[in-house]
């Protein structure tokens, strides 16, 4: 499914306008991508917070927020609460937001579907 189909399918979502057509196919995808439903969730929650969120194509797990023109300001990464955390993972998004100067969050889906953000950043410990 391309950017622009997903992009669609959310606008469908959001505005309670979806198909049959469209759930068989959202059916054919959740088989392929077992995080596509939080990759969702999150960015129709983000969405009704008045953000503009879309799914990275590239990068598995991962939400892109712009601003209102149309620069990145920030990532999202998805975890599920049952999903054991890969600091090394968190750490490369991190790395990745602080290079490109943008923020880094991480959502947290409980099995309930609540979303819970975090904001991340690198603290450096020093003795004495």
């Amino acid at each position: 499914m391309t950017e622009t189909e997903v992009e669609e399918l959310l606008t469908k979502i959001m505005s309670s306008k979806i198909s049959e057509k469209d759930l068989q196919e959202l059916q054919m995808i959740y088989s392929n991508d077992k995080n596509f439903w939080n990759k969702i969730s999150v960015s129709i929650d983000l969405r009704l917070r008045s953000k503009k969120a879309k799914i990275s194509s590239k990068v598995d797990n991962l939400i892109y927020l712009y601003d209102s023109s149309g620069k990145v300001i920030g990532i999202v990464i998805i975890y599920n609460e049952n999903e054991p955390l890969k600091i090394n993972e968190i750490f490369k998004f991190l790395e990745i937001a602080k290079s490109s100067n943008v923020d880094a969050y991480l959502a947290i889906i409980d099995k309930y579907g609540d979303i819970t953000y975090y904001s991340l950043s690198e603290v450096s410990l020093s003795k004495g």
